[in-house]
């Protein structure tokens, strides 16, 4: 690949490849032993990671912020818009039509894509740290914010996180991984911390 390989994402049978300073390639995964790239987008920056929902890809481009790329044409990926941030994205995940970028120093910025063309920011949250990974399930963020270790947030309501935990790893908390209840951690310079959240269960008060 033209440039490296520097994060990807599955959209379907195809493979979107964040390329550094080439922006992204799109391949087909139907050919394992040949993977041919069907398509190369160039974008502004280094594109560093992917992330993809739907017909959009979010690419984590560092310096020049979040581009949103639509790839309901595998073969012609198109630029839809880019989104600025207050530092440089580190890492997007995206849950629907809510992205979550990682902005290392600067903590999480949320922002609604219901109309990809015209981003809404939501809110922010400061880091604790240097948040490098975010991951959402069901309702809930899993940050990983290096020397701060692990910080769960509650984003049922986007417009205003709720942080409800923090568990300071050995090491740097790099990035994390989800299975049922339990949150492997990338320790640098440790190799795996697994952690298990079950979240309190809210009672009424007679």
């Amino acid at each position: 690949l033209a440039g490296g390989a520097y994060g990807l994402a599955l959209a379907g049978d195809k493979l979107v490849v964040a390329t550094g300073l080439n922006g992204i390639a799109i391949q087909d995964t139907t050919k394992p032993y040949d993977m041919p790239v069907i398509a190369q987008l160039m974008l502004e920056g280094f594109s560093r990671q992917v992330s993809v929902s739907g017909n959009l890809a979010l690419v984590a481009a560092g310096k020049s912020g979040v581009h949103v790329v639509d790839i309901s044409n595998p073969a012609a990926p198109s630029l839809v818009t880019t989104i600025e941030t207050s530092a440089p994205a580190e890492n997007v995940t995206l849950d629907g039509a809510t992205a979550y970028i990682a902005l290392g120093l600067a903590g999480i910025q949320i922002i609604n894509l219901k109309d990809a063309a015209k981003p809404l920011m939501l809110s922010r949250l400061d880091s604790l740290d240097f948040t490098r990974r975010v991951i959402i399930k069901d309702t809930l963020a899993y940050l990983a914010e290096r020397d701060a270790g692990i910080r769960i947030v509650d984003v049922a309501d986007p417009n205003n996180p709720k942080p409800l935990a923090v568990y300071n790893t050995y090491g740097g908390a790099w990035d994390i991984a989800l299975k049922d209840n339990n949150i492997y951690v990338a320790d640098y310079p440790y190799v795996l911390v697994v952690l298990r959240y079950n979240r309190p269960v809210e009672q009424s008060i007679p």
